[in-house]
C-alpha cells in the first residue's frame, strides 16, 4: 500500500515524504518519488498536510504532532494496534481531521464504485509507467510455501510473485 500511495500522490502532484524503518530501503523509496526519512522522530520533518497511517495506533500521537494546521490524518491500517489515546485539544488546536477508511467493510456496491474509479484513474497511470508495482521476489508455483514464508517475514519492498513457469 505504501509504494502505491507514494506513486499515486506524486502522480497527483503532491510532494511526498515517506517514513522508512530500514535504512537500506531509503534509496528504493526515493526512486518511487518520495523523500525517505527515518520513522523515528519523523514529526520533526513536518508539518504535513496529510498523514497516511498504515501501521495504526502506536503512531497516532506522532502523526498529530507532525500535522499541519488544517491537515488530516487518514488511517487505513491497524496492524500494530487499533486502540489509541489522542489529545482532542491538540487535534482541535490544529483544526485537524482524523479519518479512517477500509474497503473490507463496505457494501458490494461501494466496492464496485471504487473499482471503477481505479479503472478510470489508476490503471492509466500503470499503463503509462507513472505507477509501477515493485516486485521483491518471484517464486515458482511449486514453492508457494517458501513464498508465503517470505511474505510473512516482512522486511521487503514490493510484492512476492508466484510464477507459472
Amino acid at each position: 500500500v505504501g509504494t502505491a500511495a507514494v506513486q499515486l500522490a506524486r502522480a497527483a502532484g503532491a510532494r511526498v515524504t515517506a517514513t522508512v524503518r530500514d535504512e537500506g530501503r531509503h534509496a528504493a523509496v526515493e526512486e518511487l518519488g518520495a523523500v525517505a526519512i527515518p520513522s523515528e522522530g519523523f514529526s520533526e520533518h513536518g508539518p504535513f498536510d496529510v498523514v497516511l497511517e498504515l501501521v495504526g495506533a502506536p503512531n497516532l500521537a506522532d502523526n498529530l504532532d507532525a500535522l499541519a494546521t488544517g491537515g488530516r490524518i487518514v488511517v487505513i491500517g491497524v496492524g500494530a494496534g487499533a486502540k489509541a489515546e489522542l489529545s482532542l485539544l491538540a487535534l482541535m488546536a490544529k483544526r485537524g481531521r482524523l479519518q479512517g477508511s477500509t474497503l473490507r467493510a463496505r457494501p458490494l456496491e461501494e466496492k464496485a464504485l471504487a473499482m471503477r474509479a481505479v479503472e478510470r484513474h489508476v490503471l492509466p497511470l500503470v499503463e503509462s509507467g507513472a505507477v509501477r508495482v515493485p516486485v521483491a521476489e518471484t517464486h515458482p508455483l511449486d514453492r508457494v510455501a517458501d513464498a508465503y514464508d517470505r511474505f510473512a517475514a516482512g522486511g521487503k519492498l514490493g510484492k512476492i510473485v508466484l510464477g507459472m513457469d
